[in-house]
């Protein structure tokens, strides 16, 4: 008896320091509210988004003209030097030759600064620049089609251990109590074995059945004590945190058919727009790879400052068209273009391919909606008749007809009832989450 104290004692301690340690009282949608603030996944991925984002503005920005400044300091071994043959002037009858001789002046002195400040704009690069800004913006798309997937799989997680901590809590009541039938029926086994109405073979039998409640209860406690910590983890909580979990409402209405929900699905499935993006950039890459045979033609002024020079005019200004055409590379643009054919290629197929994907997921989905409905049907009517059950035990041990041990046993059985018919909710509003995950929603 001593050890079934000590087992009763360990269980009943943990209870009360339980009920002694601060809790966090919570909703599931709080918990889904702070698992969604605090992920640092999520935030991992927004950055993701924000990134992508200025991705985007940077090709953007690449349409508007470019101010440019160019600025060289030199410094040369021997000064500038102008040379003049003999007669370069003219020959004149009074003077004769200018001049008279070779002469050599030296201007300047052993340094000089050039400047150049350009401000051009692209005509023809506006072509590939356009269709740039296109696929980044497509991968800004897919960034955002991430992070939409990661905050469903977050909620719909969330949901997973928020359930599973209430299903265990109640499971390990119920393992309790049938604990304690267990312990009344080893004891009323024991009194008959003494009296010799029984064998000693069916007292081993209670124990170890008692024995296997008790190993249950202990599976339990250490279930729920890492699904606590799991749920800490992903709420941002700390880990030791005690959670006051409230039983969320089951909501039962469901209306739309296995056709209805792939169609929405096909248009709300962040998979699928995902893959739909990235054949939106494919299809991009290729229309530049085909712009690169047009030449680059660009539209500029310049202004050049000189100092080192003294023949020269220090300011002067430039306005012209440039162009730069690469006539023959080896073949290097066509295998670009097929590359990017491909590219696109692949890019349809994985798009055809995950909505066949998605499309399958959400039949499954919805054949476990409508299994968990059934199921939660079935243990609606066994908690019916766990109750009558347990009024009948209740009536017979007060006319003396059933023993208290049968009595236990009927509170237990009750319990689980009880536990099943939770778990059959919970797992019915789990079916409709990954549903709703399956289909792109937001889980509810």
């Amino acid at each position: 008896m001593s050890k079934h104290i000590h087992f009763f004692a360990f269980v009943l301690g943990g209870s009360l320091a339980w009920t002694q340690t601060a809790s966090r009282h919570l909703t599931l949608d709080e918990a889904i509210a702070l698992a969604l603030k605090n992920n640092s996944g999520l935030k991992i991925q927004q950055h993701k988004v924000e990134a992508s984002g200025h991705k985007a503005d940077q090709v953007r920005a690449e349409f508007f003209p470019q101010l440019s400044n160019e600025s060289n300091l030199l410094g040369t071994v021997e000064r500038q030097r102008l040379q003049f043959p003999a007669g370069a002037f003219g020959v004149y009858p009074q003077l004769g030759p200018l001049p008279a001789q070779p002469l050599t002046v030296l201007q300047g002195g052993y340094g000089l600064f050039l400047s150049t400040t350009t401000l051009a704009q692209p005509l023809t690069q506006l072509i590939k620049l356009h269709h740039a800004w296109g696929a980044a913006q497509a991968d800004t798309r897919i960034a955002e089609q991430d992070l939409t997937r990661a905050r469903n799989d977050v909620a719909v997680g969330v949901q997973r251990l928020y359930c599973g901590i209430l299903i265990a809590r109640l499971q390990s009541d119920s393992a309790a109590l049938r604990v304690k039938a267990a312990e009344e029926d080893l004891g009323d086994t024991q009194k008959a074995v003494e009296s010799g109405s029984a064998l000693e073979v069916a007292a081993m039998g209670k124990q170890a059945a008692k024995l296997e409640d008790e190993q249950a209860v202990l599976a339990t406690e250490n279930q729920i004590s890492d699904l606590a910590v799991e749920l800490n983890n992903v709420l941002g909580l700390p880990l030791d945190t005690e959670l006051d979990l409230a039983p969320p409402a089951v909501d039962t209405t469901f209306a739309l058919t296995v056709a209805e929900s792939t169609q929405a699905a096909v248009v709300e499935s962040p998979e699928v727009l995902s893959a739909a993006a990235l054949v939106e950039k494919a299809e991009r890459g290729l229309r530049a790879a085909r712009a690169g045979y047009v030449p680059d033609v660009s539209a500029f002024v310049q202004h050049i400052y000189q100092d080192g020079v003294p023949l020269l005019s220090n300011n002067n200004g430039v306005a012209g068209l440039k162009m730069e055409w690469k006539i023959f590379d080896f073949g290097k643009r066509r295998d670009e273009v097929a590359e990017r054919e491909a590219e696109l290629a692949s890019a349809r197929e994985n798009l055809k391919r995950t909505k066949e994907a998605v499309a399958v997921d959400v039949e499954k989905a919805w054949r476990k909606v409508k299994r968990a409905e059934q199921m939660m049907q079935v243990a609606d009517e066994a908690l019916k008749l766990r109750r009558e059950m347990d009024r009948l035990a209740a009536e017979q041990l007060s006319a003396g007809v059933a023993l208290s041990a049968a009595r236990t046993e009927a509170k237990a059985n009750l319990a689980k009832a009880e536990a099943d018919a939770l778990a059959a909710g919970l797992g019915y509003r789990l079916a409709r989450a990954e549903l709703d995950q399956a289909m792109g929603r937001a889980a509810r």
